[in-house]
């Protein structure tokens, strides 16, 4: 079953369905779909179930995420995007 995504982006919010399963990659992708972003520009963080914010890096971060949030009684998902920041 597919999960409900929401995620943040400065002002806007985005929501979309995503399979538990997929890869980083694959969520990167429907947040450029979604926003005026290109795949390597932004950074995906969630809160864990004890409040901290997780930098969102691979396949085993997305999975742990989807873990927390995915369990009984839960089956939303919310991310934050940030901007990279380069000097």
């Amino acid at each position: 079953m597919s999960t409900l995504v929401k995620a943040t982006y400065r002002e806007d919010k985005i929501r979309f369905r995503f399979w538990p399963t997929s890869k980083i990659i694959e969520l990167k992708n429907k947040v450029t779909e979604r926003l005026p972003l290109k795949v390597g520009t932004f950074n995906i963080k969630y809160e864990d179930d004890k409040q901290e914010s997780i930098l969102m890096t691979c396949d085993a971060d997305l999975q742990e995420c989807m873990d927390i949030w995915t369990s009984p009684g839960n089956n939303e998902v919310r991310l934050f995007i940030h901007d990279i920041i380069t000097t």
